[in-house]
């Protein structure tokens, strides 16, 4: 009777460590905690490549930190990687499940960052849904906004997504000086630089860094080497009238060679 208990219990602990996804120790631990400790490492290894709910389910109940980050490349979170990958299901449970929206990766980007980098719209339409309980909208190290990655990567409708909700400043900054329009000017991303002004109700004339850019000029739109005709129809239409402003910034492009 005492074998079978011992058969049986044995049995029953080979059962539940299968259902919770454990596998049958390869090394003897020191400790309980040092065994529990690797066990929960593995689960969180398993749970930063998990790519669905079932998967991330299994790997939290064998331990894994829902918060822990990866060793290598980018240093995701479970829910920035689903994020970046526009798995918008797993970001729903991983949120509904404690993770914390506001834990960068080791870039510094955020979900709402990543998602909006990546161009994954139905992942920034949700978290922006989530606002006012989340508060999702953090700047990397870089002093990046969501909006700054999105009109950097030419995402257009991110950036009128964001700019719909009004999630942060359309005329912030980064840590060199660049806004989501000037952002979008320097990667030649015309219909956001269309949108932004014409719709999005950022300024054009937002004075330039001088740091970033490398030219003393007064204006956004008159440092810029990347302008065109239909992007100067955009801008100077709000050109003050009478202060040449309009000849100067002819006359800027032409010298770098674009057309007029």
């Amino acid at each position: 009777d005492k074998l079978d208990c011992q058969m049986g219990a044995k049995l029953c602990s080979k059962q539940v460590s299968h259902w919770l996804g454990f596998s049958p120790p390869t090394q003897a631990y020191a400790t309980p905690e040092d065994e529990w400790k690797a066990r929960s490492e593995a689960a969180s290894k398993r749970l930063l490549e998990a790519a669905t709910v079932k998967e991330v389910k299994a790997a939290l109940l064998s331990g894994a930190r829902i918060n822990a980050r990866q060793a290598v490349g980018d240093g995701h979170t479970a829910l920035t990687a689903a994020a970046s990958q526009g798995n918008l299901e797993v970001v729903k449970y991983l949120l509904s499940s404690g993770a914390s929206v506001r834990k960068p990766n080791r870039k510094g980007d955020s979900a709402l960052i990543t998602a909006a980098t990546h161009g994954r719209l139905s992942v920034v339409a949700y978290l922006v849904e989530q606002e006012k309980g989340l508060r999702v909208e953090r700047n990397s190290m870089t002093g990046d906004t969501a909006l700054i990655k999105a009109a950097e990567k030419g995402h257009s409708d991110i950036v009128r997504c964001l700019c719909d909700s009004e999630l942060g400043d359309v005329n912030g900054r980064n840590e060199a000086g660049q806004s989501a329009l000037l952002a979008a000017l320097n990667q030649d991303k015309l219909d956001v630089v269309k949108f932004l002004v014409e719709e999005g109700n950022a300024s054009p004339w937002v004075a330039a860094p001088e740091k970033s850019l490398g030219r003393s000029r007064e204006s956004l739109a008159y440092i810029n080497a990347h302008l065109s005709k239909e992007l100067m129809k955009v801008i100077s239409r709000d050109l003050p009238r009478g202060t040449g402003l309009e000849d100067r910034i002819i006359e800027a492009t032409i010298g770098f060679g674009h057309p007029t």
